[in-house]
């Protein structure tokens, strides 16, 4: 299959030691016909144009290595768009964090209308802090909504978007990218515990479901290879709302 295009940059602004960290880059092969990826793990609709999506999951603590050589990161996200090759379009929101070469982190929420660059939140998150993310689309219309429910911090914003991608809808964990001096490559993903994502629905001809309702394709996207998956998504829960992110090969 012909490569992706290029992840997308953020440019740092004091939340992250990198000089640039990208909270969302496009899958690096259409999970949808794959299942696979080399930085999304999770599950990914489509076959409908959409209208929302919506998710809940707690932010995990990271586990951030004294001794690693590298810094690491990780993101978890609901969006619309961006999925499909060809796609040139995202709309998300959602929570981040790195993970220092000296072992420090740093946790942080953010959204993105791609192309535009990803904007950080003035939104304290702390790990086992239990977020509900949307995005909706009203025409050229995008509402952005992120609460936090253990400290009560909500965030909301409505803006025009020319063209937004309602091709897809996601609920994704991320391995995130960094800008070189050469180009992009994805950072070291930061080990996190079982990360669940609950009371996730999309919305397409105004109606509102589950991941795993008739209506659209449910694709689950495991992070890594087709032979060695880093990350798989558990299979949707009796509600088919509901799953799981975890460690191939055991609990992280």
């Amino acid at each position: 299959m012909e490569p992706p295009p290029p992840p997308r940059l953020i440019t740092a602004v004091a939340v992250f030691s990198l000089a640039v960290l990208v909270p969302h880059t496009r899958a690096a092969d259409a999970p949808s016909t794959l299942g696979v990826s080399a930085n999304w793990s999770g599950y990914v609709a489509t076959g409908a144009h959409f209208s929302g999506v919506a998710g809940s999951w707690t932010v995990p603590s990271a586990r951030c290595l004294t001794s690693s050589r590298r810094a690491t990161a990780a993101a978890f996200w609901v969006g619309l768009g961006g999925a499909l090759r060809g796609s040139r379009k995202v709309e998300q929101v959602g929570t981040a964090y790195g993970c220092n070469a000296d072992g420090s982190v740093t946790h942080f929420a953010w959204y993105e209308l791609w192309p535009k660059p990803p904007v950080p939140l003035s939104m304290d998150v702390e790990p086992g802090d239990r977020m509900r993310g949307s995005v909706r689309l009203d025409g050229r219309t995008v509402t952005l909504v992120l609460v936090d429910a253990t400290s009560g911090r909500r965030f909301a914003r409505t803006m025009r978007v020319p063209l937004p991608d309602a091709s897809s809808a996601e609920w994704i964990g991320e391995a995130p990218a960094v800008a070189t001096g050469v180009g992009t490559e994805l950072v070291p993903l930061t080990t996190f515990s079982r990360v669940t994502f609950s009371r996730a629905t999309a919305t397409a001809n105004g109606r509102t479901a589950a991941i795993g309702d008739r209506a659209w394709t449910a694709t689950r996207v495991k992070l890594g290879s087709a032979r060695r998956p880093r990350v798989v998504p558990t299979a949707l829960g009796a509600d088919g709302r509901t799953f799981s992110l975890r460690w191939a090969g055991g609990a992280a």
